[in-house]
């Protein structure tokens, strides 16, 4: 089967190219894309820190691809550095925990940490609000969603950030993005 591999940051530059197009047997995994990649171009084992998505979806490195999958290599949100930071960037559809994404990039070295939630307010333009539909071209507005963290850690000091911003439908009240 082909599948077509997406990549970002430090794979993208080793690679020399944003994709590369693989034929993998049947039942073959997201970590075999990833070992048959490393293989090809020397990128050595699979980082814990990276994820990956398939047709813009979050998905396991073992969950199998099929013919014709799109899957994203999606480092740390760093630029690819291995163990530096634990941040995350990302679009959920499920609801966020604000304290849990705070344990995420928590860490005794620094000083303080600041965290936004956005939330759906009752009201908008003088009209009352029953409940707001986010949706996102998931792999463009992920790609957007990494641009605004590297543009705020080349601005600012900072050691590590989180973004996660929520899809679907959210009542008044529920967090929309952290």
């Amino acid at each position: 089967m082909k599948v077509r591999v997406v990549l970002f940051a430090k794979p993208r530059e080793l690679v020399g190219q944003p994709n590369v197009d693989l034929a993998l047997p049947a039942g073959a995994t997201a970590a075999d894309a990833w070992s048959q990649l490393s293989t090809r171009y020397d990128l050595g084992p699979l980082p814990r820190s990276f994820r990956c998505a398939v047709n813009s979806e979050y998905a396991g490195w073992d969950d199998p691809l099929k013919d014709g999958d799109e899957l994203a290599v999606i480092p740390p949100v760093s630029g690819g550095a291995i163990g530096e930071r634990r941040g995350i960037v990302m679009l959920k559809e499920e609801p966020l925990d604000p304290t849990a994404i705070a344990e995420r990039i928590r860490a005794s070295r620094d000083g303080a940490l600041v965290l936004f939630q956005g939330i759906v307010r009752e009201h908008s333009r003088g009209k009352q609000v029953r409940a707001l539909v986010y949706e996102a071209y998931g792999s463009m507005a992920q790609r957007q969603i990494e641009e605004l963290a590297e543009e705020a850690r080349r601005r600012w000091p900072i050691s590590d950030l989180a973004i996660v911003h929520r899809t679907g439908t959210l009542q008044v009240g529920e967090v929309s993005v952290v």
